[in-house]
């Protein structure tokens, strides 16, 4: 009796999960239909009959799951995942020659978490950290051949603490700062041989107290003055020997100002005039590297030639005498040779 109970009730336990087994396997077929059917799939192509784009829409018209974008040649350009229309995990793109050109993690739709770029070739190109979207912490640059291009530094998109940038052979090209997103403090440019270019402060991004440039050779080849962007002050400038070429000064306002004076090389007067609001007025006067006068006429309040004008050949003889008005020659001008003879005469 007992056998026969024992046998019995293995009968109806198979029985009942043969049963079982025909709903499971009936509702993951209705799983999978719903699946199946409930999305949409997309596909565009080239007209060369390349697929171009493959992905999925859900049935509210999001796109979901993985998608891929194509080359024209069949090499995949783009692959990544989609979650409720948002770009979602590690997202990668490729150059037409299948070299991997950017990987880039995202978060929500925003890019979040480590981010690469490559050159052509495979060589890493710029590699650094977003954080909800925006730029964040230090940030890389390389050149193709692996050396250090420019180093910076972010927060929620924004340029802070220390840049720099560097040239191909490793030299440093400039170093400086950046607070509030503006350039900071000191900073400094250099040549591709190490020597000091220029050097100056900011201030809120403005250039601001005493820049100097200099000429690869290490001479100065300019000193200035600025209060917030505005050139005010001495200026001068220096020839590549160091000898002085030009003075001068700004005003408040950032325009030239009294008297400027322009040199030869063998340090005599080449020009010497005076500015009012940035423009040139009242006599002007320039001189050959011998020290003749060459040029001498007068400027109106409106910075125009105006008057009689006089050019000197550079053994004192007369070369022209004209007058001009609003800046334009005017009436008779005649010119001679430098043997002091008439050889023309204009009328304007």
């Amino acid at each position: 009796v007992v056998r026969y109970t024992i046998i019995t009730f293995l009968h109806n336990l198979k029985k009942i999960y043969n049963q079982m087994k025909k709903r499971i396997l009936f509702i993951l077929f209705l799983i999978a239909n719903i699946f199946v059917y409930g999305q949409n799939n997309d596909e565009n192509y080239y007209d060369n009959g390349q697929i171009r784009t493959q992905g999925h829409y859900n049935s509210e018209n999001k796109r979901i799951g993985e998608w891929k974008w194509f080359h024209e040649n069949g090499q995949i350009s783009t692959i990544g995942q989609y979650e409720n229309d948002e770009q979602t995990g590690e997202w990668k793109s490729y150059f037409s020659n299948g070299q991997i050109s950017e990987t880039t993690n995202w978060k929500k739709g925003q890019r979040d978490g480590k981010f690469q770029n490559y050159y052509s070739s495979g060589s890493l190109y710029r590699i650094g950290m977003y954080l909800d979207g925006n730029e964040t912490d230090e940030w890389k640059e390389y050149y193709e051949n692996g050396t250090l291009l420019k180093l910076s530094n972010y927060k929620n998109g924004k340029e802070i603490g220390e840049w720099q940038k560097y040239y191909e052979n490793g030299q440093l090209q400039f170093i400086g700062k950046y607070k509030n997103q503006n350039l900071s403090g000191e900073w400094k440019w250099f040549y591709e041989s190490g020597q000091l270019d220029r050097i100056g402060k900011f201030e809120d991004g403005q250039k601001v107290g005493e820049w100097t440039d200099y000429y690869e050779n290490g001479q100065i080849a300019s000193t200035e003055i600025y209060n917030f962007g505005k050139r005010i002050g001495e200026e001068k400038r220096f020839n590549v020997d160091g000898k002085l070429w030009i003075t001068g000064k700004y005003d408040e306002n950032g325009k030239q100002s009294g008297e400027w004076k322009w040199f030869h090389n063998n340090g005599n007067i080449k020009t010497i005039g005076n500015y009012v609001d940035g423009k040139s007025t009242g006599e002007w006067a320039g001189y050959h590297e011998n020290g003749k006068l060459a040029k001498i006429g007068k400027y109106d309040i409106n910075g125009k030639r105006t008057g009689e004008w006089k050019t000197y050949h550079d053994n004192g003889k007369l070369e022209s005498i004209g007058n001009s008005k609003n800046g334009e020659q005017t009436g008779e001008w005649k010119y001679y040779d430098a043997n002091g003879k008439l050889s023309n005469t204009e009328h304007y």
